[in-house]
Order: C-alpha cells, then structure tokens, then sequence
C-alpha cells in the first residue's frame, strides 16, 4: 500500500510538470511488482514470466539512477524470486517475521507482572479447540452491526442465486455502512472493481450498501454489494455522478476484485483511481 501512496504522490506532484520521470516509471515497475507478489495470490504463479521481466528491468533501472551501491543483497535475491516460485508455489516474505513474533507473544504473557493469565489461558484454549476440530466451519464474511431485515431485496437477489428460486429464501438482510469482508472491510462510498469473470469487462462502481441472503436448503450465506457504475471519460479517468441514481446495480462479493485508491480531479467531479497489477492486467485480456 504505501508503494500505491507514494506512486500516486509522484502522479499528481512530479509527473505533471515532467520531474523525476526515470524514477517514477522506476517506482511504478516496483509498484508492478508487489502488486504481483502481495496482491495476486495463487494467480501470481501465472506471470512470472511477467514479473522475472519487471524485476530485471527494475534492477537496471535501479543501478542507472542510484549507482552500483545500492545493489545490496536483498535486492539481488529479487532475481531468484519468480525460479523459487515455479519450484515452490506462491511465497510468503512476512512468514520468517510472524515466525519471530510468536514466542515473543507467548514470552509477555509470563514476563510481565500484570499479565492478564485469565485471558491468556482463554484464547489457548479456544484455539485449542478449533484446532481439535477441523470439521467446524465458519462464515468469513459479515454484514456490520446495524444490519436490518430486508424481504423487499429478494426479488433482487434471486437471479444471482442461480436455481434457488425467491420462495426458498429463508431470510434477507441489508446494510448500509460496512461490510466486514475477511481480514477487510468494505464500506459504503468506497470505490471498487468488479469482474464477473474470464472475458468480463471491468466495472468501475461506487459501493451504495450491502446484502445478505440465506436459502433454506443449505446452510451457506451469500453477499452482495449494490453499487453506481461510474462512466470512464477518458483512460484512466471515471465521472463521479452528480445525482442518486434511479436503480443501482448488484454483484456477488466475489466478484469484487479490488478495493481501488483514487484522487478526485476537476472539482471533485472525475476520480483517477490507481489498479493493482491484477486490475491492469484483467483490463488487458477482458
């Protein structure tokens, strides 16, 4: 994220009066990059042609504006990412730091005088449990707290339940603020991409309030998000609408590909919001 923030500090200060243009397309490969590693998950495995590319064209670019000095051995590694990936899977570099935390964790809870015992022992033993038994599922997604009843919404989410016809739907809710999505939140005004699928295009669309449904034959909760499509005026630019709309349009929480940075432009009437390399690239193929 802070690589995103500082790409976009350099795309509204620097490169509009043509300062610094060799390190901002320096950063951007950097950008490409992490968006690649942190931000794909198992597709990453489908560029590394793309990323072994950005890394070596980083590195050059790196040594031509900074000097031989600064080619520390971590930036070396770099190049031997993508080989361990094709031989390993998706790697994860916070791993080795998470490792070091979890005794240091445990060390507090006996090191310190006012340790809180009572609470320790507590999460132990839920996790414990958990661990105990793998069979219990559990719903990582919900809707925020102030979540109310919503039957007039079924007719709207019946399409999207495939063969679950609006009878079998035991129960529908609405939010208007947040929904708690994984280790995320996604809340309303936000801006997002969404992509129904391979050969899908791209949706740029603002987040007007959340949904949930449950069918009575199965156990599982489903989500959705109603939001305002946003118009691309030109490349890289989407018109903020001026006025509620009429009818909003509803999409499964999957298919919610990106939550996506912007600055708004013109008045505040045109946002330029900055893609993730995945974004970018399903623009590319759709």
């Amino acid at each position: 994220m802070a690589v995103t923030v500082v790409c976009m500090f350099f795309e509204v200060v620097y490169e509009p009066v043509d300062i610094m243009l060799e390190h901002g397309q320096c950063l951007r490969k950097l950008k490409f990059i992490c968006d690649i590693l942190f931000g794909c998950g198992d597709n990453a495995l489908q560029h590394l042609e793309v990323l072994a590319t950005l890394i070596d064209e980083h590195h050059t670019e790196v040594i031509d504006l900074y000097g031989a000095l600064v080619a520390t051995p971590k930036l070396h590694w770099l190049f031997h990412i993508p080989e361990f990936m094709a031989l390993c899977g998706v790697m994860n570099c916070f791993k080795p730091e998470r490792d070091h935390g979890k005794p240091i964790a445990v060390g507090i809870n006996v090191k310190r005088k006012d340790a809180a015992y009572e609470s320790y022992i507590l999460k132990r033993g839920l996790l414990e449990l958990l661990e105990a038994a793998p069979d219990i599922s559990y719903c990582p997604n919900a809707l925020a707290k102030n979540s109310a009843p919503a039957p007039e919404l079924v007719g709207d989410l019946q399409p999207l339940l495939h063969d679950i016809s609006a009878a079998t739907i035991r129960s529908a809710k609405h939010c208007t603020s947040e929904l708690l999505a994984g280790s995320c939140g996604l809340k309303q005004g936000m801006l997002v991409a969404i992509n129904a699928g391979v050969g899908s295009a791209v949706v740029v669309g603002k987040v007007a309030f959340f949904a949930s449904a449950s069918p009575m034959l199965s156990g599982d909760v489903h989500f959705f998000a109603w939001y305002q499509p946003l118009r691309k005026v030109c490349d890289g630019m989407w018109g903020l609408p001026l006025e509620a709309p009429e009818q909003l349009c509803v999409c499964p929480l999957e298919h919610i590909v990106a939550i996506l940075p912007y600055r708004l432009e013109n008045g505040g009437r045109l946002v330029r919001p900055a893609f993730p390399w995945r974004v970018l690239h399903l623009f590319r193929h759709a």
